[in-house]
């Protein structure tokens, strides 16, 4: 299973702050961890977050605003 910092180093190398993701999150265990996704990814940045979501929600095959209100909706 990819980790999500592997995934994101891969995706954008040359953002430094994609270093300081957590290195064992997953995004099978970020879906159930979404209302607390800075937490859980262990950085508080908003671009990584939308990025996060936006290869979440390719992987679970729905829109990205599905994801992003389920946080919303939860905070």
């Amino acid at each position: 299973m990819q980790g999500i910092r592997q995934w994101y180093m891969e995706m954008y190398p040359t953002d430094e702050l994609g270093e300081r993701i957590s290195s064992t999150a997953t995004f099978e265990e970020l879906h159930e961890s979404i209302p607390n996704v800075y937490e859980y990814i262990d950085i508080n940045d908003s671009l990584i977050r939308e990025r996060i979501f936006e290869e979440l929600a390719h992987r679970k095959g729905v829109d990205y605003e599905n994801v992003y209100n389920k946080w919303y909706n939860a905070i």
